[in-house]
């Protein structure tokens, strides 16, 4: 859906995009088309960090947004490090894309996918408005201001656990319960408190 073209049915991913609509532009023959350009929400961390156990304990009581881990989709042909997996990051941008024209922006909870250049640098990208990540990034590369949904400009130089971080919020040795409610709290003040646009 979308990157094929509605007009001379070309497939093309790298539409142009006019903000105005927003509209996505075919390179090919001109075609406009509105959609949905809602944001895309990260929820990153080391392995073992426990994002897999959060999304589970999650899912159900944030009914919003669309949940989602992003090793669902991991397959042996995405293992690419020669190519940094890029197309296991656009085939993601590609699925995350498709299920919020919905309506419903979607949650991505996974490693790679937290890491600034895996998704800036991806064609798909340009149909997110803003990609946020929860907590914090924790890689010692910065997301851009415009794009970092937690605190601006905040960096750690080493890879930390959610519940690590989250008890550098909380002051506390959060449970599964209190970091999962925290990650709630997060995506619901992001966007869902926010009116949803229009096609």
């Amino acid at each position: 859906m979308m990157n094929v073209c509605f007009r001379c049915g070309m497939y093309r991913a790298d539409k142009v995009i006019d903000p105005s609509g927003p509209y996505a532009i075919c390179p090919e023959c001109g075609y406009k088309h509105r959609f949905l350009q809602l944001p895309l929400l990260i929820v990153s961390g080391a392995s073992g960090a426990g994002k897999s156990t959060v999304c589970h304990h999650l899912l159900g009581r944030v009914t919003q947004a669309v949940l989602l881990d992003s090793d669902i989709l991991w397959r042996a042909e995405f293992n690419k490090p020669e190519a940094n997996y890029r197309d296991f990051f656009e085939t993601w941008l590609r699925v995350c894309r498709n299920i919020s024209q919905s309506g419903r922006p979607v949650v991505l909870f996974g490693a790679g996918v937290g890491v600034p250049e895996n998704i800036e640098d991806c064609v798909e990208r340009r149909y997110f408005s803003k990609v946020h990540t929860w907590p914090w990034p924790v890689l010692t590369k910065r997301w851009p201001n415009d794009y970092n949904g937690g605190q601006p400009g905040a960096a750690h130089t080493s890879q930390l656990t959610l519940k690590n971080m989250c008890a550098s919020i909380n002051g506390s040795n959060p449970t599964t319960a209190t970091i999962s409610r925290l990650s709630s709290c997060w995506i619901r003040r992001l966007y869902l408190s926010k009116r949803r646009p229009t096609r």
